[in-house]
């Protein structure tokens, strides 16, 4: 998992460099409001019956910018109105494969960037991340009582973790290197900031090499075919922000 990871998130820092180096491509944020437009725009297309969003979960990059949003939604009928009351109900489920309701709930992840594509990933059922918060929360408390829970990191869609920082402010700001990755997957096996950004620091070298060993007729392709598939993203979310304008 580790190694996917790193391959994942070095794609997007190669795709970035890519927008840079031609200069003609910019990135902007997607608002809530948007995003939870495309998440109910995808949701339907998923699972049929009849959904209401109970709320949504940001989630940050290493740099400390919100990256994506996942979309909770519950049944019509279910009787649970926001979060907070999805969390004490939760906590008052026995049996960890209760705690997701995967019959009552739907989970949307969408992207938080428009050159990023819009859906990350749907499934039935609650996030980990909200399931296990109390478990983490416990770990942190036990284990390394000098760090706090922080935010929720995208690392990628199948690997979202929670940070686990010494400091108090973190607001806006990028990870600390000394701060704590923690995957409900392995929660007693932290990883270090450090560490991955070491790892991604070393795997972006790499890649730039790939690139400056390309001839230059195929890397103008290979440019070309990034920069089509950033447009592509952004003319997806185009056309939803056109509709969202419309409703």
């Amino acid at each position: 998992m580790k190694k996917i990871v790193i391959i994942i998130l070095a794609f997007f820092i190669l795709v970035s460099g890519c927008i840079n180096e031609g200069n003609e491509i910019k990135s902007k944020k997607i608002s809530p409001e948007l995003a939870e437009f495309a998440a109910k725009e995808y949701l339907p297309k998923y699972y049929s019956g009849d959904y209401e969003v109970l709320g949504r979960i940001k989630m940050y990059d290493l740099g400390g910018e919100v990256t994506a949003y996942a979309f909770i939604f519950k049944k019509s009928g279910f009787k649970v109105n926001n979060l907070e009351e999805m969390k004490s109900l939760v906590e008052e489920t026995e049996g960890i494969p209760e705690k997701y309701f995967t019959r009552e709930t739907a989970t949307v992840v969408v992207s938080a960037v428009n050159t990023i594509s819009p859906l990350h990933r749907t499934y039935t059922g609650l996030p980990g991340i909200f399931v296990l918060e109390k478990d983490i929360e416990d770990f942190i408390r036990e284990e390394y009582p000098e760090y706090n829970k922080g935010r929720i990191i995208f690392l990628n869609p199948f690997d979202i973790v929670y940070e686990a920082s010494k400091q108090s402010d973190i607001d806006k700001k990028p990870l600390s290197s000394d701060s704590l990755l923690i995957s409900t997957g392995k929660i007693d096996e932290p990883r270090k900031v450090s560490d991955l950004r070491h790892d991604l620091e070393e795997r972006e070298r790499r890649e730039e090499k790939q690139l400056a060993q390309m001839n230059k007729e195929t890397r103008r392709e290979f440019l070309e075919m990034q920069r089509n598939k950033i447009q592509a993203n952004i003319d997806k979310w185009n056309e939803f922000e056109e509709r969202f304008q419309l409703r």
